[in-house]
């Protein structure tokens, strides 16, 4: 047998990397500002949010980093919600 050549390969393996997630006041008048900041041991990762608003809650848009601040109204006579998720994409 006839010997080959030797290859070698390193491959990256990146942490997963997790959020942790402060939200100042879960209920507010309308008008307030909602604030929420996203943080990760994981140094890089993005943090990107969609925002779905109940009928007549207005405010809440989608975005990106590492905290959400928003004004938030509602133009209803009932209490309205606003959910935020939150997705983390760490560094490749």
């Amino acid at each position: 047998a006839c010997p080959g050549l030797t290859s070698t390969y390193t491959i990256i393996v990146s942490p997963q990397p997790n959020v942790s997630v402060v939200v100042v006041n879960n209920a507010l008048c309308s008008g307030n500002t909602v604030q929420i900041s996203m943080t990760s041991p994981v140094a890089g990762t993005i943090f990107n949010w969609t925002a779905i608003a109940s009928n007549g809650t207005t405010g809440a848009v989608n975005g990106s980093g590492a905290s959400i601040s928003q004004v938030l109204s509602n133009s209803t006579n009932t209490q309205g919600t606003v959910s935020y998720t939150i997705t983390n994409q760490g560094p490749a």
